[in-house]
Formats: C-alpha cells, sequence, structure tokens
C-alpha cells in the first residue's frame, strides 16, 4: 500500500513536534497513542475549526449515529471545558474536500480538527487495513471489541506515527452496501463489469476487483456527479450515508452486502492538541468517550429508519440469502491473502486472535 513518508508530513506541516498523551476512546484500557516530550501550558481560551465532510442538514438534523457524535462532542468539550474551548464546525468539505486536501489543512494548521472515514486513509497509512477486512465482521460488537481492544489502540497509535495526527475517537456509520442504477444484484457474477466508486483503499479495490468490478477510487464529494454523468454504474456505502447523499436519486438498486464495515476517525492538529491545558486535554478525553458511545447508541435504529426513507424514496432492495452470501464471501478470498501479506503474519495472527477472543 501506498504511504507519505513521515519525513514529508513533518517538511508539510512545519517539522511539528509531538507531545502530550491522549487517552484511548470507546472503553479500551490499554494505554493510548502518544507523542514524545512533556510539559503543559497554562490554560487559555482556544477555538476550534473543524473541516467537516458532513452536511450541514445531517449536522443539524442530529438524527444519525455521524451527526450525533460531532454534535455530542462538540457540546461535551466544551461543557467539559468550562466554556475555554469554543468549537466552530464548517460542513459540507467547505474547508477542504477529499483526504489530501483535509490532511494537508489539518498538518498545516488552516484548521485544527476534522474527520475522515477509516477507508480514506490508504494513500497515508495501512493502519486500518483490519477493518476493512470483507464479511470478517458479523455483528456490530465484533467490530467494537476489535476497535477498543489492543490492537484497536495500537491501529490509532501507527496513525500518529506515521501520519502525525492526533488520533481521538472512533464514530460508527455503519455496515457497508452496493447501489447501482443497472439491476439487481444477486450473485457475484452480477458484480463482473460494474463500473464501481470505492474509497482509495487498497483492501476495498482488492476485494471488488476479485468480484470482477472497474474499480474507480474517488472522493465521496464527487460521487453524487459521476453516479448522475454515469461515469460509475455503482457505489458502497452505509444506508445513512445513501440517504443522507441522496444516492436514490441517481442509483435504484440497493443489496445488502454487508462486505465490510464503516467507522470515521475523529483527529487533531499535533502542535494545537499540545498547546492545550490539562483540563481542556481532560475535556478532549470526556469529548472522545461520549463522542463514541453516542453513535454507537443510535446505529442499529439509524440504520432501519435510513432503509425505510430510501425504500420511501423507489429505492428497491435485496437482500441477500445465507447461500448467496456464502458466494460473495468466496469470491473475495484472495482479498483475505492479500491483507494478510500487506499487514504481516503477526499484525495478521493478532487480529485474527482478538477476533476469535471477542467471539
Amino acid at each position: 500500500m501506498k504511504k507519505i513518508s513521515r519525513r514529508s508530513f513533518l517538511m508539510a506541516a512545519g517539522a511539528v513536534a509531538a507531545t502530550g498523551v491522549l487517552a484511548a476512546c470507546g472503553g479500551s484500557s490499554s494505554s493510548a497513542p502518544a507523542a514524545s516530550g512533556g510539559g503543559t501550558v497554562e490554560e487559555k481560551p482556544v477555538t476550534i475549526k473543524w473541516a467537516s465532510s458532513v452536511s450541514e442538514a445531517e449536522i443539524k438534523g442530529n438524527n444519525t449515529p455521524m451527526s450525533i457524535a460531532i454534535n455530542t462532542w462538540k457540546e461535551t468539550c466544551e461543557k467539559e471545558s468550562g466554556g475555554s474551548i469554543t468549537i466552530e464546525i464548517y460542513p459540507g468539505s467547505t474547508l477542504a474536500s477529499g483526504t489530501e486536501a483535509t490532511l494537508s489543512g489539518l498538518l498545516t494548521g488552516s484548521f485544527e480538527m476534522s474527520q475522515l472515514n477509516t477507508g480514506s486513509w490508504g494513500d497515508y497509512t495501512d493502519a486500518f487495513a483490519a477493518l476493512n477486512v470483507p464479511y470478517l465482521y458479523t455483528d456490530f460488537s465484533l467490530v467494537h471489541a476489535v476497535m477498543d481492544s489492543e490492537f484497536g489502540d495500537g491501529m490509532k497509535q501507527q496513525v500518529l506515527d506515521e501520519v502525525n495526527v492526533i488520533p481521538l475517537c472512533y464514530a460508527d456509520i455503519g455496515y457497508r452496501h452496493v447501489t447501482n442504477s443497472k439491476g439487481e444484484i444477486k450473485s457475484p457474477a452480477d458484480m463482473k463489469g460494474l463500473k464501481i466508486r470505492t474509497m482509495t483503499d487498497a483492501v476495498q479495490i482488492a476485494s471488488f476487483e476479485d468480484l470482477g468490478c472497474s474499480v474507480t477510487p474517488m472522493s465521496i464529494s464527487e460521487l453524487f456527479s459521476a453516479l448522475q454523468t454515469k461515469m460509475v454504474d455503482a457505489q458502497e456505502n452505509p444506508l445513512t450515508t445513501i440517504n443522507s447523499q441522496k444516492y436514490y436519486e441517481v442509483q435504484q438498486y440497493c443489496t445488502l452486502t454487508r462486505h465490510s464495515y464503516t467507522t470515521t476517525l475523529f483527529f487533531m492538529n499535533v502542535d494545537f492538541y499540545n498547546s492545550l491545558s490539562d483540563k481542556q486535554k481532560a475535556a478532549v478525553e470526556a469529548a472522545n468517550k461520549a463522542a463514541t458511545e453516542q453513535s454507537r447508541a443510535r446505529l442499529a435504529e439509524a440504520e432501519k429508519e435510513a432503509q425505510a426513507t430510501l425504500e420511501a424514496a423507489g429505492m428497491k432492495f435485496y437482500e441477500l440469502s445465507d447461500a448467496e452470501m456464502a458466494a460473495f464471501q468466496d469470491a473475495v478470498a484472495p482479498t483475505w491473502e492479500t491483507i494478510k501479506k500487506s499487514m504481516g503474519d503477526d499484525k495478521w495472527n493478532e487480529l485474527m486472535a482478538t477476533v476469535d477472543a471477542a467471539k
């Protein structure tokens, strides 16, 4: 998997000095990502500019796991900081569009905070390859157990080490499903030649190539137009995203493939985080915990509501039988070998042990 070197990021960020300790969110008891150094500064009022790709309407609606996580993080952090932290959310990719622009803006200090889903980091780090293993996670509790484990803490530490941003917490979006404008998909054979958009993640690209698709990675900000102009026939996203992005206007069919799971990582500029007082860092930690908990609590209900809304808008759903699901799992078996080779035997075995323990 392609990576941007740590040295390049440090140069882009103005040779950032990383200090401070960040507590892990989501209930893990292991040590969290930490940067070297120490010391705190005197508390002072600060403003966090948060560059978000989530639409203003979704954030104001506050009824999806993602919007609830964002609003909970903001409210908790401001409250727990005693008012010394003010958070300004810039929705709809108004400050940065796409992974490259988001990381560049954050590293150079154009804004202090952002979020990217775990499938968008593939060009910069393979930290989240484990979350994209197709058909590994059979239920919500299993993937949460992995994220909350020592293995999950290691993913966040790798982001700090390789990308030089402070990982804060995960916010769930849910299982990913395939939509398209061509016809009903019931088997891997129906995927042959389908022009599909994916994220810029090597694991995801490999899994759809194994299914015979013609894959076009692109930013989600470009996706609606690409579907509308038939540049691509299909896409895959969680139901809440399919609904909030109004893909039902340009996609008629949805197959509930549940091929992988999407969560989003909130992250912060290293220099900014290290400038916070101890009280402000504690407020950040409290916000991390609250945002993850509230996002997860809303997830299952939000998926059902999104499907109902999409069906009412005319989208046709197909639920795979156990045998049909098994055919998809068999078709992407080569992807598992690709991921194992990329991760290395030790890390792969650690992941499998973590999953087995969670089961």
